[in-house]
């Protein structure tokens, strides 16, 4: 069942909207997922079906498809001769048809006209009948209402009399009530105010009355507490003096016992040294008295130290006996003090009495005078009662006549009511009748006017070249074709390097074979035919399993990947090129047979003698690394390990050679996924940033874009208009197909122009700015002269001011400035570069705008770059099939140089092991210099990859799409990572070959 949101204009061109399934079909307008451009829903096509002619109401057929006669093959050019020259007939052929579907349309389109005159004639003469009548009715109504409404204006002056009366009444009681109230309210704040004054008094002698008890009971306690403490203090100073009296009477005693210490010390000093001079004295009493000395000086010192002791405590006593006297004599001053504060305290307690007992008569007199007032008050207020109550009475006689009045006004307003609507209801039918008319009229002007500037219908004669499935199709085998001229060169020349490294070794291990063959007489030729017959066997086996493998398995692997994008097959036919299988064979085993020829013919210039001996081992020389001092601070090993990578050149120059090539093709692969597969982000996050691309019917005026601005500002940010056309590029006697943007603003925030980091503008009057990619195909530099024609052959000389980066499609872009000079007006704008607001959801925002009037077409950019996307990724096939056979290339070159390596020094190696190295350190000595040599390769690869993916990408030329050559840092990592992996990969399967050797036969092998 066909939706009916989007599919408005489709539905009415059909009969049914419901169909049964049949079957399902491909179809060559639509090959790939990118079907086309439609004007219903977002602009493109997501599904298509094919239904009987009946279901259409269309009476005329609008496109023809046409197949050409001849036996032709796609994408040649002379079949693109053969579509465009029928499409010239067709056009040619097809110009009678528009002229009588002209012929047609504007008779059908007289005769209509000519009925629509006359139902507008018709319908003009009822209309003005009918204004007549109409006009009648109302103004017969109109007459009665004047009639009613006079009345009701004497009733109304009557009314309005007696309300003036009363209302003058009512002003004068209003007067006295206000007097009366005004007094009332005076007297009110004359007794608030007397009052709130004699209770703010009163209120302030009662807080002076509080706040003079409470500092009184304040300085009461104060006296209380400082005569507490003059009697503590008084009683600590006679302590004090007690105390010092004694320490006084202590030192006098000390002093008196030292006076009497001190002869006695003397004398038996004097005592001691006379007997000690005298030597008269046992030593018995001598000691005796040397201790009577010490006894006497002894207690000397303790009488000193008690003294100072003492002398201390009433140092102490006398400073605390100063402070408690001077703490004295300061209550003493505070007592004075307060006591002054409570006398005067007391005085104004006083005071304060005596102003309660002065505020309670004040109060007492204004209550009497108040009292007065207010009787004489409530006097008047009874006499205006009585006033106010014969108002009443007045007042209600006027409300019954107001009713009376308002009921007359009512069915008056009635009356009226229905003149109006029934007035309304005629000036509305008036009104439609005469806006009908007037719209027919203009209907019929247009129609006159579409009549007479009817033209023929536009014919377009479309090849295939014109479907974006064919062109796309042809792209991408363009893209494969590019990359199949180079990479088996690479491959091819990679492989013969492995052949001439296993046909020389092979020689040169049969040498002693050859010697002994030569010996019993075999000629030169005859030995030379035993070594082609083997190496051309064993190429032409193997080339015949390459050409059935790689034109079956590869063909069909990446056919699996584009079915992805392309539908109209599951199965790949598959197409044999003979002459390249023949050439291939033929070039690759003439390579192998001139090496086995070479390696032979130059073994055989030696005599028997010399070929049946062993081949003299190559003479040792100092390599270049040796000259430097760091040389002598390497290991014995590691020193071996380098003279042998230097030693054996052609083994070294074949190593770097074979990884290096293979180090190469992993670049370059990677590097075609970088510059091909990420084409999408190059182009929409760089270069076209805008979101929606909006195509319209007729061109916009300034005030026609302005106008589109407002109805889509809500969902929009940036609104950019250009004329974009297809035009011919003219350069150098080249012509290119290039879309023309004539832009009258700058691009800022929609189209970044820029050349690399640098940043470009819109060109001035004569200038231009040209794609990259059309560009280099033809050789345009900045300042060229090129030439622009569009399809109405208007052409256009202009200055190329600089060329832009752009990935998809080629352009020119021009400002409306330079197409207004040089064809003296500017182009229309029908092409709207449009980016949204943040946050805002594309495909809701392209509804939108596709809802407008004049909008031919929208195109989401996420869309078609989600659309080249997906055919972009079907070129991980091509880069993945390039980078496994590169590994696998890289596995084999590493296992051919080292094998051959192992058996070269297998005698070497077991003179290691008889030496008691470890197999481990066997393997180590050996593979050591594979992962340099390896990791050399590597490196040396790098450079060679990026010039190799630059002439990869040089030759993957398409129209309409540029390539720029990009290899990502990840991609150099990936590709050394792979080269080493396949190094260590080798090392580990060649480990079991060193294991088994034995050390015995490999020693007596030169026997």
């Amino acid at each position: 069942q066909i939706s009916q949101g989007n599919a408005g204009s489709v539905l009415e061109r059909l009969r049914y909207d419901q169909y049964t399934v049949v079957g399902l079909v491909s179809s060559p307008l639509y090959l790939d997922i990118e079907r086309g451009s439609t004007t219903v829903g977002n602009g493109s096509i997501a599904a298509f079906m094919y239904i009987p002619p009946e279901s259409f109401q269309d009476e005329v057929f609008s496109e023809i498809y046409l197949t050409l006669d001849g036996d032709y093959e796609n994408y040649t050019d002379d079949y693109d001769d053969a579509m465009e020259h029928m499409a010239e007939r067709l056009e040619t052929a097809a110009e009678p048809l528009a002229q009588d579907r002209l012929v047609q349309v504007r008779a059908e389109a007289k005769a209509e006209y000519a009925k629509g005159l006359q139902e507008y004639e018709d319908g003009q003469a009822s209309y003005e009948q009918g204004k007549t009548d109409a006009q009648q009715q109302l103004a017969q109504a109109a007459q009665e209402l004047a009639d009613g409404r006079q009345e009701l204006e004497r009733n109304r002056k009557t009314l309005e009399d007696g309300r003036k009366q009363l209302t003058d009444g009512q002003k004068l009681l209003e007067d006295g009530m206000d007097t009366l109230q005004k007094s009332q309210k005076a007297l009110a704040d004359s007794k608030k105010q007397t009052f709130d004054q004699l209770a703010a008094g009163n209120n302030t002698l009662l807080e002076n009355y509080k706040t003079v008890q409470a500092n009184l009971r304040q300085v009461e306690d104060g006296l209380a507490q400082v005569d507490s403490g003059l009697v503590q203090l008084d009683s600590g100073i006679t302590q004090l003096e007690s105390g010092l009296a004694q320490l006084e009477q202590g030192l006098k005693q000390i002093d008196t016992l030292l006076g009497i210490l001190e002869p006695s010390i003397n004398a038996a000093q004097a005592a001691l040294d006379a007997a000690q001079e005298q030597g008269s004295m046992d030593a018995q009493a001598l000691e005796a008295l040397k201790q009577r000395l010490e006894e006497l000086k002894t207690k000397r010192d303790e009488y000193i130290s008690r003294r100072q002791s003492l002398e201390q405590d009433q140092a102490q006593y006398t400073g605390q006996l100063e402070e408690l006297k001077t703490q004295r004599e300061d209550l003493t001053a505070k007592q004075k003090e307060l006591q002054t504060n409570q006398a005067a305290l007391l005085a104004a307690k006083e005071q304060i009495d005596t102003g309660f007992l002065e505020a309670q008569n004040a109060q007492t007199q204004a209550n009497n005078q108040f009292a007065a007032l207010e009787a004489q008050l409530n006097a008047s207020a009874q006499e205006l009662e009585q006033q106010q109550k014969l108002l009443d009475q007045k007042r209600q006689e006027l409300e019954d006549g107001e009713t009376a009045l308002a009921e007359a006004e009512q069915q008056l307003s009635q009356g009226q009511t229905e003149y109006d609507r029934q007035k309304a209801r005629a000036d509305k039918k008036l009104d439609d009748g005469a806006r009908e008319l007037n719209d027919a009229k203009q209907q019929l002007a247009d129609a006159r006017e579409t009549i007479d500037t009817l033209a023929a219908p536009q014919v377009y004669a479309l090849t295939r070249n014109s479907n974006v499935g064919y062109v796309s199709f042809e792209n991408n085998s363009d893209i494969v074709a590019g990359v199949s001229r180079v990479f088996p060169v690479f491959f091819l020349l990679v492989a013969a390097l492995v052949c001439i490294t296993t046909m020389t070794r092979m020689v040169d291990e049969e040498r002693t074979q050859i010697g002994i063959l030569k010996a019993l007489g075999y000629g030169n030729g005859a030995i030379i035919g035993k070594y082609l017959a083997y190496s051309g066997t064993a190429a032409l086996l193997g080339c015949a399993l390459g050409v059935i493998f790689g034109s079956i398995v590869f063909p069909t692997i990446l056919w699996q990947a584009y079915c992805i994008l392309y539908s109209f097959s599951d199965t790949v036919v598959l197409q044999f090129d003979v002459p390249l299988c023949v050439s291939i064979v033929l070039i690759y085993t003439a390579v192998t047979m001139a090496v086995t020829w070479y390696s032979c013919r130059r073994e055989l210039r030696d005599v028997p003698a010399e070929l049946i001996r062993p081949k003299a081992p190559t003479a040792g020389k100092k390599i270049l690394f040796e000259r430097f001092r760091l040389w002598n601070r390497v290991s014995f090993l590691n020193k071996v390990a380098i003279r042998n990578i230097f030693r054996y050149r052609q083994r070294l120059a074949m190593m770097l050679l074979g990884i290096g090539g293979c180090a190469a093709l992993l670049v370059t692969g990677f590097g075609i996924k970088d510059s091909i597969v990420n084409i999408v982000s190059f182009q929409y996050d760089e270069v076209t940033v805008y979101d929606i691309s909006v195509s319209f019917q007729d061109g916009l005026d300034q005030t026609a874009q302005q106008n589109f601005r407002e109805r889509v500002d809500a969902v929009t940010q940036r609104v950019v208009f250009c004329y974009n056309g297809g035009a011919e590029l003219d350069f150098g006697g080249g012509v290119k197909e290039t879309q023309l943007l004539a832009v009258q603003d700058n691009l800022e925030g929609v189209f970044d122009l820029h050349r690399g980091n640098q940043k470009l503008e819109v060109p001035g009057l004569g200038k231009a700015l040209v794609s990259a990619g059309v560009a280099e195909a033809m050789g345009i530099g900045a300042g060229d002269q090129i030439t622009v024609r569009t399809p109405e052959m208007e052409t256009m000389e202009l200055t190329v001011a600089g060329i832009f980066d752009n990935h998809v499609y080629n352009y020119v872009v021009v400002s409306q400035d330079t197409v207004a000079n040089q064809w003296g007006k500017p182009k229309p704008c029908q092409t709207a570069l449009v980016l949204t607001g943040e946050n805002q959801d594309v495909h809701e925002a392209g509804a939108v705008i596709a809802n407008q009037p004049n909008v031919l077409r929208v195109t989401v950019s996420q869309d078609l770059a989600g659309q080249v996307a997906s055919m972009m990724d079907a070129m991980d096939a091509v880069v993945w099939l390039v980078v496994i056979c590169a590994a696998l290339l890289a596995v084999i070159v590493l296992y051919n140089l080292t094998n051959i390596n192992i058996t070269e020094r297998v005698r070497e190696i077991a003179t290691l092991k008889v030496l008691g190295f470890y197999a481990g350190e066997s393997a180590a000595y050996v593979f050591k210099e594979n992962l340099a040599l390896s990791a050399m390769g590597a490196v040396l690869g790098l450079g060679f990859g990026k010039l190799l993916h630059m002439f990869v990408m040089d030759k993957i030329r398409i129209d309409m799409v540029w390539f720029q050559s990009r290899v990502a840092l990840r991609s150099y990592l990936l590709a050394i990572l792979i080269t080493m992996l396949s190094a260590v990969v080798v090392d580990v399967i060649l480990y079991f070959k060193l294991e088994r050797i034995n050390m015995a036969e490999a020693l007596k092998s030169v026997e």
